[in-house]
């Protein structure tokens, strides 16, 4: 089904407000698009869950905002910062920058992002320090194996072939998926 002409005019319109409000306010908006994202991803992950057990259950509003909150205040500011240090560190023009980079986001920055989602969502949910240990020890390194597993073949493009300014939106496409498989791994 082919799209009318009003609807193109539509999604080229919003993309275009999309990209000003990148230049005017690029970590708001990545923050905001971060956040939306994993919300939605929260709420695919609870259904999922729900039907797999074979009982509909109703979506847990607190679990959604928590979610919200991590893509919105840990997850999108880290990747801003980290994707313009990474410009500056390692320029692609360099000798073996695609490998360097894919390198540097897959050891020096995954490993502490995925600690840091499991330390401020274990806060969020009230749990003390004991769990967040019981759970550091249970789900981080399945966890990061599984992000190696999924994001790094999309953080290779992402980092190579993606503009700076679209890393975080990129990503945080691939990460509907990403968040889906998280929210699941931690019930």
């Amino acid at each position: 089904m082919e799209k009318s002409k009003d609807e193109k005019n539509l999604v080229q319109r919003a993309f275009k407000q999309y990209i000003l409000l990148l230049r005017r306010n690029p970590i708001v908006t990545k923050a905001i698009t971060s956040g939306l994202v994993s919300a939605l991803g929260n709420i695919l992950s609870q259904k999922i869950v729900s039907y797999r057990g074979g009982k509909p259950a109703p979506i847990e509003w607190l679990s959604v905002l928590r979610y919200s909150a991590v893509g919105s205040f840990v997850t999108a500011p880290c990747a801003h910062f980290f994707h313009r240090w990474l410009e500056r560190t390692i320029p692609p023009d360099k000798e073996y920058a695609a490998l360097k980079r894919l390198l540097a986001d897959r050891i020096l920055f995954a490993p502490p992002l995925i600690f840091l989602f499991f330390l401020v969502m274990n806060a969020l949910e009230g749990q003390n320090l004991s769990v967040f240990q019981m759970k550091m020890k249970e789900m981080y390194w399945t966890t990061l194996k599984m992000n190696w597993k999924v994001w790094t073949v999309f953080m290779f493009i992402n980092i190579n072939y993606v503009p700076v300014q679209y890393r975080v939106l990129f990503v945080s496409m691939v990460a509907l998926l990403w968040q889906t498989i998280l929210a699941s791994i931690r019930k």
